[in-house]
């Protein structure tokens, strides 16, 4: 199959056992480097054996999960809002889709989970994310980001608390890859603005 159909069918199996099948941040990263072009899937008495090749026919990475990934359940929607350039704590915070994803795939893994608890939803708005926001502010050491998301005829946003030391890290990066952002590190809501008082 091709891999924008296994992106499809991953995003339908339960999230609980998806990490079984092929880590999210794996095919993250396999989605990225724009080599991907298919994969196999063998379906073995009490596995399956899943195979990911690049336009040559040369294999990229192969993983061995369980026959249980077969089941499928339909992913539950998540509660949306507006777009990021609406929200004030966004407000000259966003860079773009290629910027997030150049940063974050260089990222240590521990950091990731960190910045996006949740990766397998990563995997599944992948090509439709438009825009990526960090807010200005840290409150008790969390950092709100936020992503915009093309769902074909409207667009959604998606707000999730990151740890402020993994934000730092990832700005750093930010910073270091694309210099000319020259993206400020979030500040103490109320030490920064006495105004808030």
């Amino acid at each position: 199959i091709t891999a924008d159909q296994f992106r499809n069918l991953y995003s339908q199996i339960p999230i609980r056992i998806a990490g079984e099948v092929i880590s999210p941040f794996d095919l993250l990263k396999l989605s990225h480097s724009r080599k991907w072009v298919w994969t196999k899937i063998v379906k073995n008495d009490s596995s399956l054996s899943l195979y990911f090749f690049d336009g040559d026919k040369q294999l990229l990475i192969d993983t061995y999960p369980p026959l249980s990934v077969l089941y499928k359940i339909p992913a539950a929607e998540q509660a949306a809002s507006v777009s990021l350039d609406a929200m004030d704590i966004f407000k000259g915070r966003i860079f773009s889709r290629d910027q997030f994803f150049a940063v974050f795939d260089d990222l240590p893994n521990s950091v990731k989970l960190r910045l996006m608890n949740n990766p397998f939803e990563l995997v599944q708005w992948d090509k439709n994310i438009q825009k990526v926001a960090i807010s200005r502010y840290v409150d008790d050491n969390i950092v709100k980001i936020g992503f915009q998301v093309n769902q074909g005829i409207y667009t959604e946003v998606y707000t999730f608390e990151a740890s402020d030391w993994a934000i730092d890290m990832f700005i750093e990066k930010l910073n270091s890859l694309f210099p000319g952002l020259n993206f400020e590190y979030p500040e103490d809501r109320y030490s920064a603005s006495p105004d808030y008082f």
